[in-house]
C-alpha cells in the first residue's frame, strides 16, 4: 500500500470512529434524572447527609465538564427514608412520580429491601449501599447492584485478623437485630470456626440500646474477644459500657467504627478495638497497605476544596455511586433503563474511591475491606484489602 492509499485508509477510518462515536454519543439526552434516597432525618441521618455531600460533589464536577461526554448534565433528586421501609417506599414512590432515571439507595438493609421490587417494576437501575444478603441472593433484581460489602467481605477479614493474628479463639458476639446485624454476626462466626475458633455466644440489640447489660454478659464469660455489629451513636453507647465495666478485650468492630460519629465524638477511643475498613484516605498504615489510587487522592482533594475536611466512607459512597452510573452511561452512550443495568452487571470495572472495582453476575461489588485500628485516637491502616482472599467465600449464590 503506497502512502497516498495509506493516508486515504486512515482518513476513512477515523471518519467511520468519529461518526460511530457521534452515532452512540447522539442517543444521550441534556439531561439524567438520579434520584437519591438515604436517611437524610432520624438517627442516622449523618450517615445519609455525608452520602448527600459525596453525591452532590460529583453531579457537580461532571457538570462543570458539560456533563457527561460534554453532553448529559446529571440532576440529582432526593428522597429521604428515614432508614425505615415505610417511608422508604413512600420517597420512593415520590421519586418515581418524578420521572427518575436512575436510583442510588437504600443505606439501610430493611429500606432496601422494600424498595427493591418496587423500583424492578419500574425497571429503574438501582444501586444498594446496604449489606443484607439477601439483596444479592433471594431478593436480587436484574436492575440492581450493591456497592456495599456482602457480610463475607466485611467479616471475613475481621475474623481472619482475630484468630490468625491476634490469637483469639473464643467470642461472643453483639449484633444489630436487624437483617445487617444478623447477617455480619453469623458470617463472622462462620469464618472463625473455618479458622479454628468458635463463637459461644449471641446477643442481637435494638437501635439505641444499653450495652451495660450486654456486656456485663460478656463480662462473664471466659471469651477471647467481642464482635460488635453497630450502627450510629450505638457505636459510642457500646464503647461507655466497654470502659465503664473495665473490660479489657479486644473488641471487632464493623466498618461502623470508621465513621464520622466515632471518629469525632468517642474519645478515647478502645486501644483493643480492631475495625474494618473501606476507603483508604491516606491514613496512617502498615508498610503492606499502599498509598491511595491517583483517583482517589483527586476526589479527597476535591472533597477538602469544597468542604474544607477529609471525606469520610459515607462522602466516599455517595460520589462513587454518582461517578459509577456516568461512567456507565458514558461507556454505553444511553440512558436507557435495561441497558444501563446490563452493563453494570456484565464484568465491566469502574474506578471509585473504594479502588477499581466491578459487579459479580448477581449484582454483588466484590469491593473489599481491610482491618484498622486507633492509636492516639488517630486510624491507622493495617492490612490492605486482599488480605484475607484466602478465606472469602463465593459472593453470589449457585446459578440454578
Amino acid at each position: 500500500m503506497n502512502k497516498r492509499s495509506m493516508f486515504l485508509f486512515v482518513t476513512i477510518l477515523v471518519a467511520i470512529i468519529f461518526f460511530m462515536a457521534h452515532g452512540v454519543w447522539a442517543q444521550l439526552p441534556a439531561k439524567v434524572k438520579i434520584g437519591v434516597c438515604q436517611p437524610l432525618t432520624g438517627f442516622i441521618a449523618l450517615n445519609g447527609q455525608e452520602v448527600k455531600a459525596g453525591a452532590d460533589l460529583a453531579a457537580e464536577l461532571v457538570n462543570k465538564k458539560g456533563g457527561i461526554k460534554g453532553k448529559t448534565k446529571i440532576e440529582l433528586v432526593y428522597g429521604d427514608d428515614r432508614c425505615s421501609p415505610t417511608d422508604a417506599v413512600n420517597a420512593t414512590q415520590r421519586l418515581i412520580a418524578q420521572a427518575i432515571d436512575i436510583y442510588i439507595g437504600n443505606y439501610c438493609s430493611s429500606a432496601a429491601l422494600a424498595t427493591m421490587p418496587i423500583l424492578a417494576d419500574e425497571g429503574i437501575p438501582q444501586m444498594i449501599l446496604a449489606y443484607a444478603p439477601a439483596i444479592t441472593a433471594e431478593a436480587r433484581t436484574p436492575n440492581s447492584v450493591r456497592i456495599g460489602p456482602k457480610a463475607p467481605l466485611e467479616m471475613a477479614p475481621l475474623a481472619k485478623y482475630a484468630i490468625k493474628v491476634k490469637g483469639d479463639k473464643k467470642f461472643a458476639a453483639i449484633a444489630l437485630n436487624n437483617d445487617y446485624g444478623r447477617s455480619l454476626a453469623k458470617e463472622f462466626a462462620k469464618t472463625v470456626k473455618k479458622l479454628g475458633g468458635t463463637v459461644i455466644d449471641f446477643q442481637y440489640f435494638p437501635f439505641g440500646a444499653d450495652f451495660a447489660t450486654y456486656l456485663t454478659k460478656v463480662k462473664n464469660m471466659n471469651v477471647d474477644g467481642v464482635l460488635i455489629v453497630a450502627m450510629g451513636n450505638d457505636t459510642i453507647s457500646f464503647t461507655k459500657s466497654y470502659f465503664e465495666l473495665g473490660l479489657d478485650i479486644n473488641i471487632y468492630g464493623n466498618c461502623n467504627f470508621n465513621d464520622t460519629q466515632y471518629l469525632l465524638k468517642q474519645k478515647p477511643k478502645p486501644k483493643k478495638l480492631f475495625y474494618a475498613w473501606l476507603f483508604n484516605d491516606g491514613s496512617q498504615r502498615s508498610k503492606e497497605v499502599a498509598e491511595p489510587d491517583p483517583w482517589i487522592k483527586d476526589f479527597i482533594n476535591r472533597f477538602k476544596a469544597k468542604y474544607g475536611k477529609m471525606p469520610t466512607r459515607n462522602n466516599a459512597w455517595g460520589y462513587a455511586c454518582v461517578r459509577i452510573f456516568e461512567q456507565a452511561i458514558a461507556d454505553i452512550g444511553t440512558i436507557d433503563k435495561k441497558k444501563i443495568a446490563d452493563y453494570l452487571h456484565s464484568g465491566a470495572k469502574f474506578k471509585s474511591p473504594f479502588g477499581y472495582f466491578g459487579f459479580e453476575w448477581c449484582g454483588q461489588s466484590n469491593n473489599k475491606c481491610g482491618i484498622g485500628k486507633y492509636e492516639g485516637g488517630k486510624k491507622i491502616f493495617l492490612t490492605d484489602k486482599n488480605w484475607a482472599d484466602d478465606v472469602i467465600g463465593d459472593l453470589c449464590p449457585q446459578k440454578k
